[in-house]
C-alpha cells in the first residue's frame, strides 16, 4: 500500500492537524502517512499564553518533539484570531495590542525556530457576502490597517517562514475576492503574504469545478496555494439531524469526493505547496457533534481504528 507522502512526494506536502492525544494513538500512523503536521490547537495563541507572560507550551511541545523525532516539517497554526485569542491581547488599545502580539510571536519564534509556513492572521474576512475584512476584535483595537502591520511584523520575526493568510468559504467567490484584496493589501509595500490558504472544510457533494475555479483564481492573483484544513462532511450544512452515514453508499460518495478533488489539486501542483487534512482519523475530527449536538461524521481517509477506507485509496491510487 503506498502512502500518503510515497504517492504526494513529486507534488506537494502532504499534512495533518494532530494534537497529544491522535499522536498516542496513532503516532506510527501519522510518522508514516504525512510529510507536514500541524497543532490543532496547541500553537494558538490561548492555549500558549492564556495570561499576560504565563506560558503553556507543553502541548506544542510534544507535537513539535513528535515532529523533530520523525522529521517532519510543522506548520504554525495560528499566531492570532478572533477565537482563541484572549481579550486582555487588546486592552489598551493599538500600541498596547501590537507590544503583546510582538512578544508573543517572539515567543513563538524562539521555542519553536524552524516552522516551515505559519498562518499569521486566521479568518480575516466576513461573511456578509461583502468581502469586506472582519470586525474582529484586532480590527477594533488597532485600527483597519491592522493586517498591515501584524504581517510586517511577522516578516521581521519569521524571516525564512512561508506566511499564508488564511480562511473558509473560499468556494464563494465574494469571499475569495475580499482574501485576495486582503493578501494584495498587506502587500501594497512589498512582498510579505506569499500564500493564501483555503482550509477547505467542505462536504461530499463539493464540485471539483468550484475548487478548481478558487485555486486558479488565487495563482492568477500571483500568490500560492495552501489548502490548510480539508475534511469533507457527510452532512449538508443545514441539515441538522443525526444519522448514521457509514454507510456503503456514504463511504463511496466520500471516495469518489476525494478523488475528484486530488485530481485538481494535482493539476495545481505548480502552485500549491501543502495539503493538510484536519484531524488524522474519523473519531478525532472537530465534526462530531458540529454544528448539531451529538451527531457523528465521517471526514476522513481513517476510520475510527485508523483504517484506510475507499476514500483514501481514491487519493492515493492514481
Amino acid at each position: 500500500m503506498k502512502t500518503l507522502k510515497e504517492a504526494y512526494s513529486r507534488y506537494f506536502r502532504i499534512g495533518a492537524a494532530v494534537n497529544p492525544r491522535s499522536l498516542e494513538r496513532f503516532g506510527d500512523l501519522v510518522g508514516s502517512q504525512f510529510s507536514s503536521l500541524t497543532c490543532e490547537n496547541e500553537m494558538k495563541f490561548a492555549s500558549i499564553e492564556p495570561k499576560p507572560g504565563e506560558y503553556t507550551f507543553g502541548g506544542a511541545d510534544i507535537v513539535y518533539d513528535f515532529a523533530k523525532r520523525n522529521d517532519i516539517p510543522m506548520r504554525g497554526h495560528t499566531l492570532l484570531w478572533h477565537a482563541q485569542t484572549p481579550m486582555w491581547v487588546y486592552e489598551g488599545g493599538r500600541d498596547a495590542a501590537l507590544a503583546r502580539i510582538k512578544s508573543h510571536m517572539l515567543a513563538m519564534a524562539g521555542r519553536y525556530p524552524d516552522i516551515w509556513s505559519w498562518d499569521v492572521v486566521n479568518e480575516t474576512i466576513a461573511d456578509d457576502k461583502t468581502g469586506a475584512l472582519r470586525r474582529s476584535p484586532a480590527y477594533e483595537a488597532i485600527g483597519p490597517d491592522y493586517l498591515r502591520v501584524v504581517y510586517r511584523m511577522a516578516a521581521e520575526i519569521f524571516p525564512n517562514a512561508q506566511l499564508v493568510l488564511n480562511d473558509y468559504n473560499e468556494l464563494s467567490p465574494e469571499k475569495r475576492a475580499g482574501m485576495i484584496r486582503a493578501a494584495k493589501d498587506i502587500n501594497a509595500e512589498g512582498r510579505i503574504v506569499s500564500t493564501i490558504g483555503m482550509q477547505g472544510h467542505w462536504n461530499i457533494w463539493v464540485d471539483p469545478d468550484d475548487v478548481r475555479r478558487c485555486i486558479s483564481e488565487i495563482a492568477e492573483a500571483g500568490f500560492r496555494v495552501q489548502v490548510t484544513e480539508l475534511d469533507l462532511s457527510c452532512f449538508k450544512w443545514d441539515e441538522r439531524e443525526p444519522e448514521d452515514r457509514d454507510t456503503p453508499e456514504y463511504r463511496a460518495q466520500l471516495a469518489k469526493a476525494y478523488g475528484d478533488i486530488f485530481a485538481v489539486f494535482r493539476e495545481f501542483a505548480d502552485v500549491i505547496d501543502a495539503v493538510t487534512f484536519w484531524g488524522v482519523d474519523d473519531g478525532s475530527s472537530w465534526l462530531n457533534g458540529f454544528p448539531a449536538g451529538r451527531r457523528p461524521n465521517w471526514p476522513l481517509l481513517f476510520d475510527r481504528e485508523g483504517k484506510p477506507k475507499e476514500a483514501y485509496y481514491a487519493v492515493t491510487e492514481f
